[in-house]
């Protein structure tokens, strides 16, 4: 497994989409170690990493999870006949909550990893008392700061999920007539900031935020672009830097949003691609730089300069 003492830093790329040709304004020479099929990944697809307690990396790909140790793959598959094996072996998320279980949100259910047995555990959830359409497709999945879970599911919007009773309850948002109602849909991205605010979005609402207090979502009111534009723009992710700014990737580009003052603007980065750009993962790193991995390579943004 990956431990203390085996430093190797490296990057799953997938085969198509992060490509060192979408490295800009590279500075020094960066060397990858590229895990791809050939190496005995399942899949080029890459949707989702994480790493458990033992050091184990859990990467969820188009076909099937793979468990990695340093030095192999092993890959886990959806089999009819096998009630223990992955839901589904299309896999949208791997997510290791605060109780150290390992949860696999699949495009046919919800899976989770037996540590004593050595397979998956798979999840029914009961859709009978939300009067919501039964989706089991699960895009997402997050813990927030109280150990509620979320689901995020293609069709049948955001679930608030008692792991315990297998009970899902669908989340509510407040609309312009000042009734809350439950709201369908396609959630793909969930974030809970360092303030503790939970935000998430609606299609074709936008941007909503979470209020603790009355149990719903509410629209947030977002200036500096054009209304239609911003109810058309579908939310893949969110990162908050360490300045308190809100970044959202979505299907038109990426931005950036002062939650404070509730404004929004449009990053644009010189020799970023146009049309079908999608990101799919953000990171920050010690230098002030943001890392976008996208479906057309690896871009870097210095938070500084604002390039």
């Amino acid at each position: 497994m990956i431990n203390s003492t085996q430093r190797r830093c490296f990057i799953v790329f997938t085969a198509v989409s992060f490509l060192l040709t979408g490295l800009l304004s590279a500075e020094e020479d960066v060397f990858f170690d590229r895990l791809d099929v050939p190496q005995g990944l399942s899949s080029s697809n890459v949707r989702s990493i994480c790493q458990d307690p033992y050091g184990f990396l859990w990467i969820g790909t188009d076909d099937g999870l793979n468990r990695y140790d340093g030095y192999k793959f092993q890959v886990f598959k959806n089999d009819p006949s096998d009630s223990t094996s992955l839901a589904d072996s299309r896999v949208e998320r791997v997510f290791l909550d605060s109780k150290g279980d390992l949860w696999v949100t699949t495009q046919g259910g919800l899976s989770k990893w037996n540590w004593n047995r050595e397979h998956f555990d798979n999840i029914p959830v009961d859709f009978s008392a939300s009067n919501v359409v039964k989706d089991e497709w699960f895009w997402a999945l997050y813990e927030d700061h109280s150990g509620r879970v979320w689901l995020g599911t293609r069709f049948g919007g955001l679930l608030s999920f008692d792991p315990a009773a297998g009970i899902v309850t669908p989340a509510k948002l407040l609309y312009e007539d000042g009734v809350a109602r439950v709201f369908g849909g396609p959630v793909a991205a969930f974030i809970e900031t360092a303030s503790g605010e939970i935000y998430s979005a609606d299609y074709p609402t936008g941007l909503i935020r979470y209020n603790e207090g009355k149990q719903y979502f509410e629209v947030v009111k977002l200036r500096g672009l054009p209304e239609r534009h911003l109810a058309d723009i579908g939310v893949f992710i969110y990162h908050e830097d360490k300045t308190g700014g809100l970044w959202i990737a979505t299907e038109a580009g990426i931005f950036k949003i002062d939650p404070e003052r509730e404004r929004i603007e449009e990053i644009r980065m010189e020799d970023a691609p146009g049309k079908n750009f999608r990101v799919y993962t953000i990171l920050e790193d010690e230098e002030g730089y943001l890392w976008f991995g996208s479906n057309q390579g690896l871009f870097r943004y210095n938070l500084k300069t604002k390039t």
